[in-house]
């Protein structure tokens, strides 16, 4: 392209440039100035709604929560990029496991097969990268039940050997795998190759399930008399005005809010410190046969994550509460979701937000509380590989099954009502194993199997039960004595649910049955302590310490 001096009027612009068009189609200055007058496209329609869930309108803009569509695009696009990332997480486990296995390994046609296998695996996850169909999940999770068992030195390796399809076994040989490098090799080339399948545990005839009791709820089962009130009485109960109350008194307000019990008496006096007031004042329970108090029905039991909380605990509660729809956006928008840590939510009545919550902090995520969990909640709770200590309140069996696949847990926490009970349940060993266990579910059957499971790494024991004849079960003790637990440290009796119900209970039945426990963890080798929520209430408090 040359050009001429600009100060000449007539100099105008030449190149060599070749022009694919009849003259007459060739723009002019007038076509120009027509674009550039044209009107510039509206914002709104390169903005999304998320409240409409489609293309933003100009009204949209002014009430609802908007966002651009690339961020809309990148935010729909961010679950299947975290779930790739677990499977290539994942992968490189194996492909470690496998490099791990091949050091110990001097037979060169071994070496070249793990080669091999190698860029065999390399290709699979460039290509599960770029394919929009691949769903990672499932390989992280067997990825890393696989890498899990094949460390546990307890694990056995049994390879058989037939001539034929259905011929005569002739050869067959046990290996851990722990202590193989072979073996580990081939099972890590088993697994990438989809050979490999986690068979379901083996249950027993049903027959020898069933319990040999009949089934009963712990709650009471009538109203509970003042002398029992009493008796159950402890410091931190709730309380509110009795029959005694003498009249004239205004200590709980015109409202008549209810008291937290601060101290006993050996008289049986206690000391309540109201909602209305600043201090404690004292009440008969039972002295000259005055009840001036009367027990409230407990708050629902405080889950082992809502006991953490801390500031990177989020309850979701309060965020729901008001259907903002805003506020929610604003949680999963704002980046405060990268500090959480724990967090305690209902799946109800807004599933989808949970969802998105739950993916967002699935990477770092410890602790969980989730009451009435749906199935594909627990799909991306599954997959998260930080999760510790999780808690499920109105667990059903669908959701039982998802968790006992869990390895990465430490604490579990489990709760159904007497109305929805659970089929009676086996568990397989988890070679990771629980610490702590918390259970309050029907079948009794069912919860100690569960315990049964893990009766080679659990220490802390918390059972919601009544102190006479649990679940209708006769002989806890011996129950407990069947499941062959080996570490237990520390026993807990929980005296009410998570349903805010009282569990039957007295401190005569309550020393009987801690003492028929006391003599079974003597019999069976262990030094454990016991504790019951009413009668030991500090202590109850201190177990909980996760």
């Amino acid at each position: 392209m040359t050009a001429v001096n600009p100060a000449d009027s007539n100099a105008m612009l030449h190149t060599r440039d070749v022009f694919h068009v009849t003259p007459d189609r060739l723009p002019d200055n007038f076509a120009v100035l027509q674009a550039c007058q044209m009107p510039v496209q509206a914002v709104a329609s390169r903005l999304w709604c998320r409240s409409c869930g489609q293309a933003a309108t100009d009204a949209c803009v002014d009430e609802h929560s908007v966002c651009t569509l690339k961020k809309m695009r990148a935010e729909d696009a961010g679950p299947l990029v975290r779930g790739l990332d677990e499977g290539e997480a994942a992968v490189r486990a194996l492909l470690r496991a496998m490099g791990d296995a091949s050091n110990d390994v001097n037979n060169q046609d071994w070496l070249n097969r793990l080669q091999l296998e190698r860029r065999r695996m390399t290709a699979a996850k460039d290509e599960s990268e770029r394919s929009a169909s691949f769903v990672p999940a499932d390989l992280a999770r067997t990825a890393a039940r696989l890498v899990l068992d094949l460390a546990d030195p307890a694990a056995v390796c049994s390879v058989t050997l037939r001539r034929g399809a259905a011929g005569a076994v002739e050869w067959r040989a046990e290996v851990p795998p722990a202590d193989n490098a072979g073996v580990k090799l081939v099972l890590c080339m088993l697994g990438c190759d989809g050979h490999l399948t986690q068979q379901p545990p083996e249950t027993q005839p049903q027959e020898q399930q069933a319990a040999a009791w009949h089934e009963r709820p712990n709650e009471g089962e009538r109203q509970m008399s003042y002398r029992e009130m009493a008796a159950a009485m402890a410091v931190g109960c709730r309380v509110a005005r009795g029959r005694d109350w003498e009249q004239g008194w205004n200590y709980d307000g015109p409202s008549q809010r209810p008291g937290t019990v601060t101290h006993m008496h050996a008289d049986s006096d206690v000391a309540v410190h109201w909602d209305r007031s600043t201090g404690s004042l004292w009440f008969r329970m039972g002295r000259d046969g005055k009840y001036h108090l009367r027990l409230l029905a407990p708050a629902p039991l405080a889950s082992l994550v809502g006991l953490q909380g801390g500031d990177n605990c989020l309850d979701l509660a309060p965020i729901t509460a008001e259907s903002n729809l805003n506020n929610m956006s604003k949680t999963l928008a704002d980046g405060s979701l990268a500090q959480v840590r724990s967090i305690v939510c209902t799946s109800q009545p807004f599933p989808q937000f949970v969802q998105r919550v739950l993916e967002q902090t699935s990477p770092h995520l410890t602790g969980l509380h989730i009451r009435s969990p749906l199935a594909r909640h627990l799909d991306v709770v599954a997959a998260m590989p930080a999760l510790r200590t999780l808690c499920l309140t109105s667990v059903t069996e669908t959701e039982m099954r998802q968790v006992r696949s869990m390895a990465s847990l430490q604490s579990l926490e489990l709760h159904c009502s007497h109305h929805l009970p659970l089929p009676v349940m086996e568990f397989p060993a988890n070679p990771a194993g629980l610490r702590l266990l918390r259970c309050g579910v029907y079948p009794l059957a069912t919860a100690l199997a569960l315990a049964r499971a893990h009766a080679q790494s659990l220490e802390n024991l918390q059972l919601v039960a009544a102190s006479t004849e649990p679940y209708g079960c006769p002989d806890l003790a011996l129950e407990l004595r069947r499941c062959g637990l080996r570490k237990l440290k520390r026993m807990v009796l929980i005296r009410h649910t998570a349903f805010g119900s009282f569990c039957r209970h007295d401190r005569n039945s309550c020393r009987v049955q801690k003492e028929e426990l006391w003599s079974m963890f003597v019999d069976s080798g262990l030094n454990a302590t016991l504790v019951c929520s009413v009668c030991d209430l500090a202590e109850f408090r201190n177990s909980n310490i996760v």
